[in-house]
């Protein structure tokens, strides 16, 4: 089985963290001019009902450049599957979690791939195509898409380490992922931050939900060491009413 392998090392910054393809040393030794030789005869693939599906889930356009990219990777996939080769997604988890509608895309492709070809793909390839669907929908290339999901995943960690949830409860996620992917999308793809800036809020939140700001200002710390970005203060203002929302829902 090949893998995508985690980034190494919390000490390495969040560019040289790059998603690496290893092997086992029994095919690394093919090499990739074999493994190129041998595919010269490409499975191409045309994703249209693919996208159209996952246009009709979203409920908005996709890049064009989805068209090339999914067809590549569905192509290459189904390749490397017949030659006996598959991949997991170390990002599959959190591809479900904060992207549910887009991987229920990917769960539709691998169905109508079974369908075409008689390939039944492992189940982490509907993230993997999921992701091709999110770079539709945001415009990043995939390494920032790989950035953007770890750096959500990471923040989320932090928060639920703050909060005390009763056993056999689990809070409500929805605004939160909501607020991070907003959030996560903005700081990879380094788009200044734009709107009204309400002092008054910022002051009331500043004094009056001082454990849930520290908090924040604890994330922005990390991301800033980790990712080279920074939160403005609108950003930390709104996730610290998310984690005062979560908090009241089992205070007493």
């Amino acid at each position: 089985m090949w893998s995508w392998s985690s980034w190494e090392g919390e000490s390495d910054s969040a560019k040289d963290r790059e998603a690496k393809l290893t092997a086992p040393q029994s095919r690394r030794r093919f090499g990739w001019t074999t493994w190129m030789t041998r595919s010269s005869s490409r499975s191409y693939w045309h994703p249209n009902d693919i996208i159209s599906y996952a246009r009709e889930s979203l409920k908005i356009n996709l890049n064009q450049n989805v068209y090339l990219t999914l067809t590549d990777h569905i192509s290459f996939v189904i390749d490397r599957y017949r030659a006996g080769m598959e991949f997991d997604n170390i990002l599959s988890d959190e591809v479900r979690l904060f992207y549910p509608v887009e991987y229920s895309v990917g769960r539709y492709a691998l169905e109508k791939i079974e369908e075409r070809t008689g390939c039944r793909l492992v189940e982490d390839e509907a993230a993997s195509i999921a992701l091709h669907i999110i770079n539709g929908e945001t415009n990043l290339i995939m390494g920032k898409a790989f950035q953007m999901i770890r750096m959500m995943r990471e923040m989320m960690e932090i928060i639920e380490r703050h909060i005390t949830i009763p056993e056999g409860r689990n809070y409500p996620k929805e605004k939160l992922i909501s607020d991070l992917k907003q959030l996560a999308n903005r700081l990879v793809s380094e788009e200044p931050m734009s709107g009204r800036k309400d002092e008054a809020l910022y002051s009331f939140v500043q004094d009056n939900y001082r454990e849930e700001y520290q908090i924040i200002n604890g994330i922005n710390d990390y991301i800033e060491v980790t990712y080279q970005c920074s939160m403005t203060e609108e950003e930390k203002i709104y996730l610290a009413l998310d984690i005062k929302r979560m908090k009241d829902l089992y205070a007493g």
